[in-house]
C-alpha cells in the first residue's frame, strides 16, 4: 500500500455486479505522487521514517556498517528538492562513516551538504575528521569557532569528546580527563554513555608518542610490585605501550599471564585486564573476543560490561558475525541469575534478531523487546525497544500494532528527542493508513502537521490527511478541511491541486456528479488556479470537468468543454497528451450517443481507433459501442463486439470486464439457452483465462444468479459457498452470504436443517453492525420467513418486530434505508401485521399496517386494503381509529 490513494473511476461511471466502479481510463492520467520518487515509487514518508529510525538505532548501538547501508538507501530515494532532509541524512551518514573509520567517505558526505555544511553539527563532524587525521590546528580552529550550545542536545557530548582528544594530544592530561568526564555526563542515553566510556578507556591507554626507552622502567615497576595495585596499573600501562610499539603479541602474553595468576578477589582488576586485552587483540576473533565475552559473563563492573558489549558489537561487520553474536548472547540471558546489564543484552539480541529479516526471527525480536519493557519499567532503553517493536510489527504487516507502539514510544521519549518523536508521528499516521484505519490516520496526519518534521514537507502531510478523510468516506469533512487549508502557506500548490483532484474524483465515484462539477468549476475559475496550477494538472482538471458534465447529463456542455481541453494539449507532456486526447475522443462519442446522434458517435469511435490504436480509450470504445447496441436492443451485436475485444486484446485490462458484459448481454436475451451461454462465457473464458482478476468475484456471483434463474440451485449453492470461502474479506462477500442463504431456502423443502442454516446466516447478517442497512433489513425479513417455514411463527414475529423497532420506530436509521431498505421494511411490516392477525391480535395488526403510511413506506394501497378489511374506517395523523 502506498501513501497516495488515487480514486480511479470509469469514464462512464459504469457499475458492475456488486457495485464496483470499473476503471475506464489509464491510471497515468492520475498525477504522480510527490511523496514517492522515480527511483522507488513505493518509498513513502512512513517507510523513510521507519528506515531512518532503524539506521539511527544501528548507529547508536554500534552497528555503523548497517547504518551506512540504511542511510545510503534513504539518500537514494529522497526527492532532489528536499535539501533539508538530504542534509540531515548526510550528517548522519558522516557520523556512521566516522564510527567505521572511513574518513575519506565521511569527508565526501560532508562535501555534499550544500548550505547545511556550515551548520554547527557539520562543523563538529569536520572537527572529528580533522582529529582522526591528526590535524590539530584545524581542530583548535573549529573548537574556537563552535559554540557548544549551538549543537543539538544529543550532540553536545561530542563537543566535549573532541575537546578531550585535543587536550590529550596537546599533552594536557588533566584537561583531557575533565573533558571526557563531561562527555559522559552530557550523554543523553545509556548507549551514548557507553560510547564515551569506551572512548575514555581507549584514550587512557593510548600512547601518542611511544618510546622504547619507557619499556624498561615500566617493566621493572611492574615486576617489583607484583600482586599490588601499583603493579597492576604498571602492567596495564606496559601492555598499552607494547601495543603502541607494534609489539602486540608481547602485550597480549603479558595480560594473559596476569589473568592466570590474578587472585579471585581482584575482580575489578580482572575486568580492566580483559577489557584492555580486547582492545589490543581485537574483538572480532581469538583471545580478544574470548576475554570480552568472559567480561560480559562474569564481570564485576556493569559499565565495563557495557563497554565490552560495545566492542564486540563493533566487530560484527557482517550477517554471519551478527548471527554468531546473537547465539553467544543467549547463555548470558539464560543463566540462573539476572545479568547486571540484562536490559542491554535483551535489546542487542532483539536488534540482532530483527536484522535477520524473517518472521520467525522478528517474533524472537519482539519477545526480547517486550521482555525488556515488562521487566525494566524505568530503563532508558525502553524507547529503543519500542522502536524494535514498531519495526518488526511494520515488517510483518501488523500496522495497527505498529501504530500503537509508535504512540507509546512518542509518550516515553524525552523532549530532547523531539526530532525522533516527530518522525514517529508520521510513522504512526501511515501505520494507521496501511491498516485501513483511515479516520485515525487522518487525525494522526493532522497531529503530525503541528510538528516540524525533518525531511517531510508539511504539504505532503496535508495531502495525505485529505486522502485519508476521503478513504474514510468523510467527504464533507475532507472538503471543509481542504477549504480551510487552501490559503495555508504550508500547503504547496502541487499538493493542494492533487488533493482537489482526489476529492472531486471521489465525489464523482460516489454519484455526486453535480457537486463535483460545481467544485471543479469554482476551482478552475479561481485566481489561484490561473497562478498556481501546473499545466499537466490543469489539463487533467479540465478533462475531469468535461467528464463530470457528461456524467451530470449535459453532453452538449461536455462537447464545448472538450474544445477548451484540446487547446491546452500542445503544452502538455507527450504521453499525457495522448491519454487525454484519446479519452476526449471517447467522451465525444458518448456525448453523441446521449444526444441520439448515433452516426456521429460511430464515426467518432472509428476515428478514435484509427488515430489512437491500442490505447485504453480505443479498446474501451468497443464497450461503449456495445452499450449503445444493447440500449437499442441489438444484443447479438453487443455480445459480438464484447467478445471481439477479449479476442483481439486478451492482455488488456478491459478484456475480463468485456467478457463479463458479454455474459450480461447473453443473459438479457432471456432464454434458457442464452442463460447457459452466459454461464459458459463466465466459466470457460473469464474465470479460466483471468483467474486473478478482480472481476472473478462478480462474474462468479452472476454465474450463481444465472444458475438460480435456471432453477439449478445445487450448482448455485456451490458457487456462493466458493465465494464465501475464497473471498472472506471482499467488500461484497455479505451479499454472497445472503445469496447462499436464499439457495438453502430454495433447496430445503422438508429439510429442516437447511432452513436452520439459512436462518442462522440471515440472523447473523441482520445483527452485523458493519453491514449496509438495506442488507440488514432484508436479512431480518428473510430470517423471519425461514423460521415461519419451520412453523416457528412466534419467533418469526419477534425477529420482525426487532427489525421494525431498530430501523423504523427508533428513527435513527431512517436516513440510511435507501430504496432497498424501504422495500424490505414494507415487507417486514406487512408480514408482521399478518402474523399478528393470525394470532388473533387485530389491534396490533391494524397498527402494524398503519406504519406503512405513517413512515412513508412502499405498499400504501395494499396496507390500506388490509386495514379496510379489518374494519378501520379512518386514520388521522399517528392515531389509528377502530371502526368497530
Amino acid at each position: 500500500m502506498q501513501w497516495r490513494w488515487f480514486c480511479v473511476i470509469g469514464l462512464g461511471g459504469l457499475l458492475m455486479g456488486g457495485g464496483r466502479a470499473q476503471s475506464t481510463e489509464s491510471e497515468t492520467l492520475i498525477p504522480a505522487s510527490p511523496m514517492t520518487t522515480a527511483a522507488n515509487p513505493t518509498e513513502t514518508a512512513g517507510n523513510a521514517a521507519l528506515r531512518k529510525r532503524a539506521a539511527d538505532r544501528a548507529l547508536a548501538m554500534g552497528f555503523p556498517g548497517v547504518a551506512i547501508d540504511l542511510y545510503g538507501q534513504l539518500l537514494g530515494v529522497l526527492p532532489a528538492n528536499q535539501d533539508e532532509g538530504r542534509g540531515a541524512l548526510l550528517l548522519a551518514l558522516t557520523s556512521a562513516y566516522l564510527e567505521a573509520d572511513r574518513l575519506d567517505e565521511a569527508e565526501t558526505a560532508l562535501g555534499q551538504m550544500g548550505a547545511v555544511a556550515e551548520s554547527a553539527p557539520a562543523r563538529l563532524r569536520r572537527g572529528l575528521i580533522a582529529m582522526a587525521r591528526g590535524n590539530l590546528d584545524e581542530v583548535e580552529r573549529i573548537l574556537a569557532d563552535l559554540e557548544r550550545d549551538d549543537l543539538p542536545a544529543n550532540e553536545r557530548a561530542w563537543w566535549f569528546y573532541l575537546e578531550g582528544r585535543r587536550a590529550e594530544v596537546s599533552g594536557e592530561p588533566t584537561a583531557a580527563n575533565r573533558a571526557y568526564d563531561a562527555a559522559r555526563d552530557a550523554a543523553v542515553s545509556d548507549l551514548q554513555r557507553a560510547r564515551f566510556s569506551l572512548a575514555s578507556y581507549r584514550s587512557r591507554w593510548r600512547r601518542e608518542e611511544p618510546d622504547e626507552r619507557q619499556v624498561g622502567p615500566l617493566r621493572r615497576t611492574f615486576q617489583a610490585n607484583i600482586g599490588e595495585r601499583v603493579g597492576y596499573d604498571a602492567a596495564q600501562v606496559l601492555a598499552a605501550l607494547l601495543a603502541a610499539l607494534d609489539r602486540s603479541q608481547e602485550a597480549i602474553d603479558l595480560l594473559q599471564d596476569q589473568l592466570l595468576v590474578l587472585p579471585p578477589e581482584e575482580r575489578a582488576v580482572r575486568d580492566d585486564f580483559r577489557l584492555l586485552l580486547g582492545l589490543i587483540s581485537g574483538a572480532r576473533n581469538g583471545v580478544g573476543r574470548v576475554a570480552l565475552m568472559r567480561l560480559l559473563a562474569d564481570g564485576a563492573d556493569p559499565e565495563k560490561q557495557q563497554i565490552a558489549l560495545r566492542l564486540v558489537v563493533e566487530a560484527t561487520v557482517d550477517a554471519e558475525a551478527r548471527a554468531r553474536l546473537r547465539t553467544d548472547l543467549s547463555p548470558l540471558l539464560e543463566g540462573p541469575r539476572a545479568h547486571p546489564i540484562e536490559a542491554d543484552l535483551l535489546l542487542y539480541r532483539a536488534q540482532l534478531a530483527l536484522a535477520a529479516g524473517n518472521d520467525a526471527d522478528r517474533a524472537e525480536a519482539e519477545r526480547d523487546a517486550s521482555s525488556l519493557l515488562e521487566r525494566f519499567p524505568v530503563s532508558e532503553l525502553r524507547p529503543i525497544a519500542l522502536g524494535v517493536l514498531v519495526d518488526s510489527s511494520w515488517e510483518r504487516g501488523r500496522f495497527r500494532t505498529a501504530a500503537s507502539y509508535a504512540a507509546q514510544a512518542r509518550r516515553e521519549l524525552a523532549e530532547q528527542a523531539y526530532p525522533v518523536r516527530a518522525r514517529l508521528a508520521v510513522l504512526q499516521a501511515e501505520a494507521f493508513f496501511r491498516a485501513g484505519d483511515y479516520a485515525n490516520a487522518a487525525d494522526a496526519y493532522a497531529a503530525a502537521l503541528e510538528e516540524e518534521i525533518e525531511g517531510v514537507p508539511p504539504g505532503d502531510l496535508i495531502f495525505q490527511e485529505i486522502v485519508s478523510r476521503i478513504r474514510a468516506r468523510d467527504l464533507p469533512v475532507a472538503a471543509e478541511r481542504l477549504n480551510q487549508l487552501a490559503d495555508d502557506d504550508r500547503l504547496d500548490p502541487l499538493n493542494r491541486w492533487q488533493a482537489e483532484w482526489n476529492l472531486t474524483r471521489e465525489m464523482q465515484a460516489r454519484g455526486l456528479q453535480a457537486e463535483a462539477f460545481a467544485r471543479v468549476n469554482r476551482l478552475l475559475e479561481s485566481e489561484a488556479a490561473a497562478e498556481e496550477l501546473p499545466v499537466d494538472l490543469a489539463a487533467r482538471l479540465d478533462w475531469l470537468r468535461a467528464r463530470l458534465a457528461l456524467d451530470a447529463g449535459d453532453p452538449t456542455q461536455m462537447l464545448g468543454l472538450a474544445e477548451g481541453v484540446r487547446e491546452r494539449l500542445p503544452a502538455v507532456d507527450a504521453g499525457l497528451r495522448m491519454q487525454i486526447a484519446s479519452s476526449l475522443a471517447l467522451m465525444q462519442a458518448e456525448a453523441f450517443f446521449a444526444l441520439n446522434r448515433s452516426d456521429e458517435a460511430l464515426a467518432a469511435l472509428q476515428a478514435l481507433r484509427d488515430e489512437f490504436p491500442d490505447t485504453d480509450a480505443a479498446v474501451y470504445s468497443f464497450i461503449v459501442e456495445a452499450q449503445a447496441f444493447s440500449a437499442a436492443g441489438q444484443l447479438v451485436d453487443a455480445q459480438r463486439l464484447l467478445t471481439r475485444l477479449a479476442d483481439d486484446y486478451p492482455e488488456n485490462r478491459y478484456a475480463p470486464y468485456a467478457l463479463y458484459q458479454a455474459a450480461l448481454a447473453a443473459e438479457s436475451r432471456n432464454q434458457a439457452v442464452y442463460l447457459e451461454d452466459a454461464i459458459r462465457i463466465i466459466e470457460e473464458r473469464l474465470v479460466r483465462d483471468y483467474p486473478e482478476d478482480d472481476m472473478v468475484f462478480y462474474a462468479r456471483f452472476k454465474q450463481g444468479d444465472l444458475f438460480r434463474r435456471l432453477n439449478q440451485f445445487g450448482p448455485a449453492r456451490q458457487i456462493y459457498e466458493t465465494l464465501v470461502n475464497d473471498f472472506p474479506q471482499h467488500e461484497d462477500v455479505l451479499a454472497a452470504q445472503m445469496a447462499l442463504a436464499d439457495c438453502l431456502v430454495a433447496l430445503a423443502g422438508a429439510d429442516s436443517s437447511l432452513h436452520e442454516s439459512a436462518a442462522t446466516i440471515y440472523e447473523r447478517l441482520r445483527d452485523l453492525p458493519s453491514a449496509e442497512t438495506g442488507l440488514r433489513i432484508e436479512a431480518g425479513y428473510k430470517a423471519g420467513v425461514a423460521l415461519r417455514a419451520r412453523s416457528r411463527s412466534t419467533r418469526a414475529a419477534t425477529i420482525w418486530w426487532e427489525v421494525v423497532n431498530e430501523f423504523l420506530v427508533d428513527g435513527e436509521q431512517q436516513e440510511n434505508w435507501g430504496a432497498k431498505g424501504a422495500f424490505w421494511l414494507a415487507k417486514v411490516v406487512l408480514d408482521l401485521g399478518a402474523a399478528f392477525e393470525a394470532d388473533g391480535d387485530l389491534v396490533a395488526a391494524r397498527n402494524a399496517y398503519a406504519m406503512i403510511d405513517r413512515y412513508g413506506l412502499p405498499g400504501r394501497l395494499l396496507a390500506a386494503a388490509e386495514m379496510e378489511r379489518l374494519g378501520v374506517i379512518a386514520a388521522t395523523g399517528d392515531e389509528v381509529v377502530d371502526g368497530d
